[in-house]
């Protein structure tokens, strides 16, 4: 549950990062549609604006910038005679011109060194500033503004002269457009005589690239369009500027009924190209009647400067500096061509709706799916994301952001993935050091490798079953502290089950004193009888080892007896859902647990079925006889092995001799059993038959159990 509700919580943080939209995500947004742009350009068939540029070659014909108005008024007037549809001046004229003749003379006559007739001459001759403002009036001459400062401090602007109309379908949209503290303008005699007055001021992004430029800008009550509107409404000859929005901000404008895309807040967005030197023109070649008459007829002029020197370059999401003049050229065909981009203001809710779709769906899917099904189908939906923002931009110019909304969902996915590792790495180590108590490394790290290996169902398989138990342990415990008995036991225990999964045993139960241990299950095991007796042997030597000890300590404890059987039995999870053990049934269980039992008749520590015995041709075994244990009516042939170190080693041939003598029921079985008992008076078996045969007058090797 916790990790659910903080994936819930990743992705509703993600969520609300996209509607924050901090720096880092507009930036890579806008990278998206760079890339967009770069991959296809605006188409560039026809170029109806032209660029007068004030350029390196011009200047240095004419003269260091900035030039007198004289000449930017024969500049105006050759252009006025090209019959353009719009001239738009991408500079702005704050101050009266000081090489104006009236103002050279006022600033000579300050050093008394000009004769006063110069002087008077001077003043008489016309002022640049009047023969600009007259080449101004003459024809649909667009001049500039800049904008300065950033709040709400208005100042008094009302005294600037308005040729135009801006309509507002509502009364809240004004206050949607980016406000400024100060509009600075051209001298009020260039102004009056201009038919449209623009602001010129270009605002890059958060990267420093010029993707959009404002349409409008406020100061205190005041709105002011920007050139390029002025210029469009001088051309489709209206004076209205219409501004349409709605309750999330302005959704377009409209100039002589071409629609304008606009952002919420007025932003409209440049369709570039790449850049084109057919776009523009020397202001030198104009000057120098180097242009053909009519050239420019019905063109867009823009007046401006690509001189590196005047600090007009711009970088552009075609990855290109361009003057800042061409910004507005671009922007102003992309408008007249019916290229403008758009991202309309229902796109940005569209964004954050996908990316929660998108975070909601990764969640679900990596929690119910598996991972190669997880993985197809997030990238399914990653390349519909990608394929419905091309098509949108390709088809309609819109501009839908995929990446973000596919990033949220990646980020989703990998933590959510890192999550089920460390969930299923936790779970591989709870169970290696769970089943690490009960099974060998090798086959605890095989049963990591392989979980699926623990499921609830069984299956027949051959094993050998091993099971231990302690000699009078239950009395012998009734006179031990509770302490002192923990402590032995457990000791006790630790030694047998280190024997066991040392052998690659599993242990299947511990109960009280008792051990059952099976070879062969879960994992196969090919040489289970012979790992299960080599298993047994050591444990009874680590058995008397362990008495030994604790009797040089003063404390007593008992001898370990051993049962094994090899055949057949059913292995697998038994239980339900909420718990379940991995386990063996069968007969062959059952035998093995009563020859463990059927020792203390016998008087041996170790008993085996024939049919372990015949497997382990590398151990030596003598037979015990044909054993009827408790539950059974049919013998169990049994045998005991015999370590190297057995005392009872140098008997074995003698004793074998005797014992199927006994068998046959052969008439010297009385005098060898005499014999062995003499010289093997400790031998448990020689005492057993002695018993039989020479005590009780009982035949044969058929032994009954209880």
């Amino acid at each position: 549950m916790k990790t659910r509700i903080a994936i819930l919580l990743l992705a509703a943080a993600l969520v609300a990062v996209r509607f924050w939209d901090p720096a880092a995500v507009e930036i890579m947004r806008s990278s998206l549609f760079d890339f967009y742009q770069r991959l296809m350009p605006r188409s560039a068939e026809r170029l109806p604006v032209t660029i007068i540029d004030i350029d390196e070659a011009s200047l240095n014909e004419f003269g260091q910038w900035p030039w007198p108005r004289s000449l930017l008024a024969e500049l105006v007037d050759r252009l006025v005679e090209q019959y353009p549809s719009v001239i738009g001046v991408d500079f702005i004229f704050p101050e009266n011109d000081r090489v104006s003749p009236r103002n050279l003379a006022k600033a000579w006559s300050r050093n008394g060194e000009v004769n006063e007739d110069i002087l008077r001459l001077m003043k008489e001759l016309p002022d640049h500033d009047q023969v600009f403002a007259k080449s101004i009036s003459g024809g649909p001459v667009v001049l500039g503004r800049m904008l300065q400062g950033v709040g709400k401090t208005s100042v008094d602007v009302g005294t600037l002269p308005v040729p135009y109309n801006i309509n507002f379908s509502s009364g809240q949209a004004s206050s949607f457009i980016p406000e400024a503290s100060m509009v600075v303008p051209s001298i009020r005699e260039l102004e009056s005589a201009a038919q449209g007055i623009g602001l010129l001021s270009l605002l890059p992004e958060r990267d420093g690239i010029v993707r959009r430029i404002p349409t409008l800008h406020r100061v205190g009550d005041h709105v002011f369009p920007s050139l390029g509107i002025e210029m469009l409404r001088l051309t489709l000859q209206t004076k209205d500027i219409n501004v349409f929005s709605d309750d999330a901000g302005i959704d377009h404008l409209e100039v002589g009924g071409i629609k304008i895309p606009s952002s919420a807040n007025g932003l409209t967005w440049v369709y570039f190209n790449e850049h084109d030197s057919r776009r523009y023109l020397s202001a030198s070649d104009v000057l120098n009647d180097r242009v053909e008459p009519g050239a420019l007829a019905g063109h867009l002029i823009l007046l401006g400067t690509s001189a590196s020197g005047l600090l007009d370059i711009r970088p552009t999401p075609m990855g290109q500096q361009i003057a800042g003049v061409e910004v507005w050229a671009q922007w102003l065909e992309s408008v007249l061509f019916g290229q403008p981009l758009d991202r309309p203001n229902y796109i940005n809710v569209a964004e954050i709706l996908a990316t929660a779709i998108v975070c909601l769906m990764v969640i679900w899917l990596v929690s119910r799916a598996a991972a190669a099904i997880s993985v197809a189908l997030i990238s399914l939906v990653s390349a519909i994301l990608i394929g419905l923002s091309w098509w949108f931009f390709t088809s309609h110019l819109i501009l839908f952001d995929f990446f973000y909304p596919m990033l949220a969902g990646i980020i989703v996915f990998v933590v959510l993935t890192m999550k089920k590792f460390w969930k299923e790495e936790k779970q591989r180590k709870l169970l290696h050091n769970t089943f690490s108590l009960y099974l060998s490394p090798l086959l605890v790290e095989d049963l990591v490798a392989h979980p699926e290996n623990l499921r609830l169902d069984g299956e027949s398989r051959i094993l050998t079953s091993l099971f231990t138990d302690l000699e009078g342990f239950t009395a012998l415990s009734e006179n031990l502290n509770p302490e002192a008995l923990v402590d032995v036991l457990n000791r006790y225990l630790d030694g047998m089950c280190k024997i066991a999964m040392n052998h690659n045993g599993t242990i299947d139960k511990i109960i009280g004193d008792a051990l059952h241990i099976i070879f062969g299950a879960p994992n196969t095991l090919e040489n289970h009888a012979q790992s299960a007796l080599e298993c047994a042997l050591e444990m009874d030597k680590f058995s008397q080892a362990y008495n030994e000890e604790l009797k040089k300590q003063g404390r007593q404890f008992a001898l370990t007896r051993i049962g094994i059987h090899t055949g057949n039995a059913v292995v697998g999870n038994f239980g339900g859902n909420t718990r379940f053990v991995y386990t063996a049934y069968g007969d062959t269980i059952n035998t093995a647990a009563r020859l463990e039992s059927a020792n203390k008749h016998l008087g041996t520590r170790i008993c085996i079925s024939q049919e372990t015995a015949r497997q382990c041709t590398e151990k030596v075994t003598r037979p015990v006889g044909h054993v009827v244990v408790k539950g059974k009516t049919n013998t169990i042939e049994v045998c005991e092995p015999l370590g190297v170190d057995s005392p009872f080693m140098e008997s074995l041939d003698d004793y074998i001799v005797a014992y199927r003598a006994i068998e046959s029921d052969d008439d010297c079985a009385d005098k060898l059993i005499k014999d062995l008992l003499v010289a093997y008076p400790e031998d448990p078996l020689v005492k057993l038959y002695h018993r039989r045969i020479v005590e009780d007058g009982t035949a044969g090797v058929r032994l009954v159990v209880s």
